[in-house]
């Protein structure tokens, strides 16, 4: 109800006590660590950001940017970027710049900004999932030189990669698909329906075949990925992504650039996200399925003690605490056996799971994962996508932050709710494995126990078969084969 100005007279010279969510000691502990050089790829460098206003000879004035200083110097040197190794040179370049403007303008200077910020940036997030508050945020790392700057956990929406997959695919495939994550999908070549865009996997050892949702978890495999949201539908996926809370994606499926598409699976979006946004996400799977809005602050009071504001976080039932309960077994997997071991805790046997994020070209590098307590959401990269040299640095500081945190806190597991049960699978066929067939497939036993949100299979292995294989031509065996010469197999 307050006019702007009466809001910004109040904040400045009103004698306010806000009484904010964040954890001083927690937000130490995210500062030096953030902080500490030791931490980051040895080519660290300074990225240059530049203004400069000059008035010219003639009376009009004109403005300068680092893309025009760009341009300059790439006409006078073979590759030139906005990186260097250094502040100082980098303001050389700003000082070498002006000096020619006013040279060729024959003006005078009216303005000049000159910013140089530490390259490759990040930003942390950490929320208590039961309570949707914030206990510490870093922005960006290097030395704070003003207020209200650029907050890179908030305000710089990034494409989340890998991340993107529980959320946008596995979620409402368990949710709402009658998948579970013994669910098989083939990963062999595919492209998008009616497209010639290959769906590439991220590594180069071929194709793995008959897959679970487990699997394709742990080793955040893009191809089954991709088939799984194409059972899902976009549709579906966008309702839930909705209601964890993302507001920059665009829903409307008749803009040319939508995000009502397969490519969502893969974190492939219009704008991105924020890593406020997709960390209080996730938080909604560490708290079974209940997303609690993320909020800064809980009151604020005048200099009377009259309460102006209160605000509390605001709570909504998404999806099924089962569904929660599996996603975490899975992404329990990533950090103990998959693309996240680097998270895991090396101080204690606090349990951990999360899912790691590269995108295309090693742009952005992310780490969203919990533990029982808390969720952290970590992002690096150059603010002008420059490629990472490193794609690894970020879990271990994600990991020494939370390690840190949890110091002083009891080891306790994820509660499994009642409605969770297991059975023996096997990883072929997603259906009961039978005794003698899939624990002696050729290439090893296919057989694990899984979890299952209510009844397991009823049905059992399809996908092997035993067969009577000639030792000599390595073919089925026929009548001719002698007796002493066939073995028996079991295959796919």
């Amino acid at each position: 109800g307050y006019s702007e100005t009466q809001a910004n007279n109040l904040l400045y010279r009103g004698g306010l006590s806000i009484y904010t969510t964040q954890d001083t000691q927690m937000q130490k502990v995210c500062d030096s660590v953030i902080s500490n050089k030791a931490y980051y790829p040895i080519t660290t460098q300074y990225s240059l950001s530049y203004r400069l206003t000059i008035i010219d000879k003639k009376g009009n004035t004109k403005n300068y940017d680092e893309n025009t200083l760009q341009k300059y110097f790439k006409s006078k040197e073979d590759t030139f970027d906005l990186l260097f190794a250094n502040e100082q040179t980098a303001k050389s370049y700003a000082i070498k710049y002006r000096k020619y403007i006013l040279k060729k303008t024959g003006g005078t200077m009216e303005g000049e900004s000159v910013t140089t910020t530490l390259q490759p940036q990040i930003s942390f997030v950490l929320m208590d999932q039961h309570t949707g508050e914030v206990k510490a945020m870093v922005g960006g790392r290097g030395s704070k030189t003003a207020s209200r700057t650029l907050n890179r956990v908030t305000n710089s929406t990034r494409q989340p990669g890998s991340t993107f997959k529980v959320l946008s695919a596995y979620l409402p495939a368990l949710d709402a698909s009658n998948m579970t994550l013994a669910t098989t999908f083939d990963d062999a070549a595919y492209y998008y329906p009616g497209t010639q865009r290959h769906v590439s996997n991220w590594y180069s050892s071929g194709y793995r075949g008959l897959t679970t949702i487990r699997e394709a978890i742990k080793d955040s495999m893009n191809i089954v990925t991709v088939k799984t949201l194409e059972e899902v539908t976009p549709k579906v996926s966008m309702k839930y992504l909705k209601e964890l809370g993302f507001t920059t994606l665009v829903t409307d499926s008749s803009l040319p650039a939508n995000d009502v598409t397969l490519a969502t699976a893969l974190g492939g979006l219009t704008y991105g996200v924020t890593n406020y946004e997709a960390t209080a996400a996730y938080a909604s799977i560490a708290n079974g399925g209940t997303y609690q809005e993320p909020i800064l602050y809980t009151k604020i009071v005048d200099h009377d003690g009259n309460i102006l504001l209160e605000n509390t976080s605001k709570s909504e039932k998404v999806f099924k605490e089962s569904t929660a309960f599996l996603l975490t077994s899975a992404m329990k997997d990533v950090v103990n056996y998959g693309t996240g071991t680097l998270t895991k805790f090396t101080t204690s046997s606090m349990p951990v799971a999360g899912k790691t994020g590269t995108t295309t070209g090693n742009v952005d590098a992310w780490f969203i994962g919990y533990t029982p307590y808390y969720t952290a959401g970590i992002w690096t990269g150059y603010d002008d996508n420059t490629s990472l040299s490193n794609t690894t640095y970020h879990k271990i500081i994600w990991r020494t932050i939370m390690e840190r945190i949890h110091k002083n806190l009891k080891v306790k597991d994820f509660k499994a709710p009642e409605s969770i049960v297991s059975a023996r699978i096997c990883t072929k066929s997603g259906k009961l494995a039978r005794g003698g067939i899939c624990d002696c497939a050729s290439g090893g036993s296919t057989v694990r126990t899984e979890y299952f949100a209510g009844s397991p299979p009823t049905e059992y292995c399809d996908a092997h078969i035993s067969v009577n294989v000639c030792k000599v031509s390595g073919e089925i065996a026929s009548a001719a084969c002698p007796k002493e010469k066939v073995k028996t197999t079991i295959l796919l």
